[in-house]
């Protein structure tokens, strides 16, 4: 147990995490703030493919295996802002990116294993457990992007770290998500438990744009702004990640004793 002084200093050291998150999210777009907008290129290119392919199962398998890579390769990005280096070419990621790649393709493919035996539950215990797993894996994509784990290894991970970072790691995400909160939950909280993070991370951005601009702005720009949030936001949850990850709450006690 903590007592008085010690929750105070604990305060206080998460705050100065979550602030210098913040500043590091806001310098690393600064220093790369042109591939924020690579999403367009994916998107693109996305569309091309499913243009191209004739349609049926291999080539559903076809485009989500290059969905997949889109998402590595944007994770790459994000990594090496993460770590503070500006990044000049795609081609300086390609390294990262198969890695990444490898490491997600095993986390999807156990997913996809949950989601056949979920296919068997009354709907309601199905939301529930994908309610469920957004929770306790939520950290899964810093987990396969800033350490050398995979597949069981990486859910491993992502669950002991949210059992020791709850709090500090939820917290700033509650924050975010309070203009959805706002304006309508249950809508986010169904696209959630439906397993479709990708819309439900859409929504979540688009309903802060019209939160602190009043939805008074073209389209073209809107989508711009949507994309600049996600770079930042996907930055700030990498390095709160790396300032938590591995850091117990007494660590940080000490630590902001001795610094000051």
């Amino acid at each position: 147990m903590l007592d008085n002084s010690d929750f105070e200093i604990l305060l206080k050291a998460t705050l100065r995490i979550y602030q210098d998150s913040i500043r590091g999210a806001l310098r690393g777009f600064r220093l790369n703030w042109y591939w924020a907008f690579i999403p367009v290129v994916y998107l693109l290119a996305n569309m091309l493919l499913f243009s191209i392919l004739p349609g049926g199962i291999v080539s559903g398998f076809i485009l989500g295996i290059f969905f997949t890579f889109c998402i590595s390769n944007y994770l790459a990005l994000i990594e090496s802002t993460v770590n503070g280096e500006k990044i000049k070419s795609l081609q300086y990621l390609k390294k990262d990116t198969i890695e990444i790649f490898l490491n997600l393709i095993n986390v999807l493919f156990l997913l996809f294993i949950v989601s056949l035996f979920q296919s068997y539950l009354p709907p309601q215990l199905a939301l529930a457990v994908n309610l469920l797993i957004i929770v306790c894996f939520n950290p899964i994509l810093e987990v396969c992007y800033l350490s050398s784990s995979s597949g069981m290894e990486s859910f491993g991970r992502a669950l002991n770290f949210v059992k020791e970072n709850t709090i500090e790691w939820f917290f700033p995400m509650f924050l975010l998500a309070l203009p959805l909160i706002i304006s309508d939950w249950s809508a986010l909280l169904l696209q959630l438990v439906k397993g479709d993070p990708v819309q439900a991370t859409y929504r979540f951005i688009t309903e802060l744009i019209v939160f602190l601009v009043g939805g008074q702005i073209p389209l073209l720009i809107s989508f711009a702004i949507l994309l600049i949030l996600l770079f930042i936001f996907m930055v700030f949850r990498g390095l709160l990640f790396k300032k938590l990850n591995g850091s117990s709450r007494r660590k940080r006690i000490y630590q902001y004793r001795f610094e000051g």
